[in-house]
């Protein structure tokens, strides 16, 4: 499960998982916003992580299609447990 801060003036997100060697190895693109001022959440819904390895995971508001803002490189690196 990915959590993130939402963005009032987003339609919708592009959510991506990239492995250490920057492959992407997951994109969606939907609206997972919960509202009333709660996170942002979505579901990994990709290939299985593989144990030990670090991921990075982003996720872009989008407001038409045209991208707003995205959470930061670093914030969304992760080790595979």
């Amino acid at each position: 499960m990915f959590g993130w801060q939402a963005d009032p003036n987003a339609d919708s997100y592009r959510l991506e998982v990239f492995d250490a060697f920057g492959t992407m190895v997951w994109s969606s693109l939907g609206t997972f916003s919960a509202g009333a001022g709660q996170p942002a959440t979505a579901t990994y819904g990709g290939p299985a992580l593989q144990q030990g390895l670090i991921y990075q995971f982003r996720a872009t508001s989008l407001k038409a299609g045209v991208p707003l803002s995205s959470t930061e490189d670093l914030s969304g690196a992760f080790l595979y447990q």
